[in-house]
């Protein structure tokens, strides 16, 4: 520090690094200009995401959607979550994410299908929320699903929740029963703190 005048001069030196950004992840768009990511159902979406003066996310469509975890829109190619399909509230421009996709498969084992063709998944079955359109079929008694006992644990209304949510701190099952039983881990599983994970996991989950 100098002192000149009365005044102070801090003397400073700036140091230049070369910082290389991380690149996006699987589930994200990289903006070709501003190199910033967003979310991949945020492409073609008739908003310019990426930045001033960056485009790239309106230009054109994303090279393919995800075959289990996505849609793509027959307007403009854009990728919306399966979540949102036929679930009448549509994403995609052109609507084409609603009004009852005939054949629009739901992933076997993995979810339930609502009667308008929405899939959701298997855990929000009889959860206390309806997710189906029109009268919420999910949580009708005719819903409850045959658990699968490998990877689910079965709640006292029948709800089907993966076995790792077990004593995992928080009430899944409406009774909260989930988080005062002693679990037995299957063969392909290991006993961490009363809780059980698939054994190619770890604990770690």
């Amino acid at each position: 520090m100098f002192h000149r005048d009365g005044f102070a001069v801090f003397a400073i030196s700036l140091m230049i690094y070369d910082v290389t950004e991380a690149p996006c992840s699987r589930d994200e768009f990289e903006c070709a200009k501003s190199r910033k990511c967003i979310k991949r159902d945020q492409v073609r979406n008739k908003l310019w995401n990426c930045g001033a003066n960056d485009t790239s996310d309106e230009d054109k469509p994303l090279a393919r959607c995800h075959p289990r975890s996505e849609f793509r829109c027959r307007g403009n190619g854009m990728c919306v979550p399966r979540d949102w399909i036929n679930r009448e509230v549509y994403l995609c421009a052109d609507g084409s994410d609603d009004g009852g996709i005939r054949g629009f498969p739901c992933i076997q084992g993995d979810e339930f299908r609502c009667p308008t063709g929405r899939c959701i998944p298997r855990s929000k079955v009889v959860d206390g929320f309806k997710d189906c359109p029109h009268g919420g079929a999910d949580e009708m008694a005719e819903s409850i699903l045959q658990c699968d006992v490998t990877k689910e644990y079965r709640c006292a209304n029948g709800r089907c929740i993966p076995r790792e949510w077990v004593n995992n701190g928080l009430r899944d099952c409406v009774d909260g029963n989930d988080e005062s039983i002693l679990m037995t881990c299957n063969d392909n599983e290991v006993t961490c703190g009363g809780r059980c994970f698939p054994r190619y996991t770890g604990c770690g989950g």
